[in-house]
């Protein structure tokens, strides 16, 4: 095309090194694993190319455009959060010890304010505001708050019809944690049955309910 600056491929360069940069160990559960099917980890594991796919679907560069907006915007009000030390992106993990072995869970929580409380932020994009605030949405909160030792979390939606924050007091325990990777081993699949309707893998899946 013509000889520009192309915003198109400068967006899909930052997902693909962003993509690039969180490679999956299969030794290794992340926190997102245990809020969905435990199928997509499996699929993930053994078709890493099917993540290069996502790097370039619209909705997934969308959800990180309002992630760094978000950002942006609460760097910009930095001075009305005076006692808070402001983290975006933090990444974390902890040891779940299952018995007979110790399993690592790893997370990235989108934002933290530490200051006379622990406070995670979560943001979420929807295509619309009904059904909110979504379980698998608070089960990833309650997660956060143990992994990361926080008072609580709040998941911050924006959708077309509004924008709304829902706080999560929830802090999962490690027995809640070891309950998800054990039922995540026995692939119990899928978690939610809404699941299939969006997942990439459900074309070769023979647990896709339709």
């Amino acid at each position: 095309m013509g000889g520009y600056p192309s915003i198109q491929k400068l967006l899909y360069e930052l997902r693909r090194r962003e993509t690039e940069r969180h490679k999956r160990d299969s030794e290794v559960f992340w926190v997102t694993d245990l809020c969905r099917c435990p199928l997509k980890r499996v699929f993930e594991i053994e078709y890493p190319e099917f993540q290069k796919v996502s790097v370039y679907t619209p909705v997934f560069v969308l959800g990180d455009l309002v992630h760094l907006g978000l950002q942006l915007a609460i760097m910009k009000i930095a001075d009305q959060l005076k006692g808070y030390r402001i983290s975006f992106e933090v990444e974390g993990s902890k040891d779940v010890d299952m018995g007979s072995t110790i399993v690592r869970v790893e997370g990235r929580a989108d934002c933290i304010l530490e200051g006379s409380d622990r406070i995670g932020y979560e943001f979420k994009t929807s295509r619309g505001d009904t059904g909110l605030p979504r379980e698998h949405h608070i089960l990833q909160c309650s997660l956060y708050n143990w992994m990361f030792d926080l008072d609580f979390s709040i998941l911050v939606y924006v959708t077309p019809d509004r924008i709304c924050e829902y706080p999560v007091m929830e802090k999962a325990s490690d027995s809640l944690v070891a309950e998800l990777i054990s039922d995540s081993l026995k692939l119990k699949a899928p978690r939610y049955p809404w699941e299939c309707k969006f997942c990439q893998f459900a074309q070769m899946c023979s647990r896709k309910v339709a």
